[in-house]
């Protein structure tokens, strides 16, 4: 995991969508987690034994051209009215595109 920097604010607003839409993914299907993720990358998700209720806080820390370290706090929302809040580290990695598109994907989560 890349050591943590100092807070990027830039980044870390410029990938709050996408770290939304990793943990819904993740909350569902490995197949909806493995198409948000770093290429090479293998996470398993939480197969639907929770929903994914809001992403309370997310962080991500300057570092190098390639890998960053961020941190998530994330609610998820499980049977009745049972509610688990959990925090996550995790590696962003910076993907390109063949058109030369630039994002960064989750490559592991600690």
């Amino acid at each position: 995991m890349p050591e943590a920097g100092v807070p990027d604010d830039d980044l870390t607003a410029a990938t709050q969508k996408d770290a939304e839409a990793f943990f819904g993914a993740y909350a569902e299907s490995d197949n909806k987690v493995s198409s948000v993720t770093a290429p090479g990358s293998t996470i398993r998700s939480l197969n639907g034994a929770v929903r994914f209720g809001e992403l309370k806080d997310w962080q991500v820390y300057t570092g190098n051209d390639d890998e960053r370290r961020a941190t998530a706090a994330v609610t998820w929302d499980g049977a009745g009215d049972t509610t688990l809040d959990q925090t996550y580290t995790l590696t962003l990695r910076r993907t390109v595109a063949t058109d030369g598109a630039q994002r960064w994907q989750v490559a592991a989560v600690g």
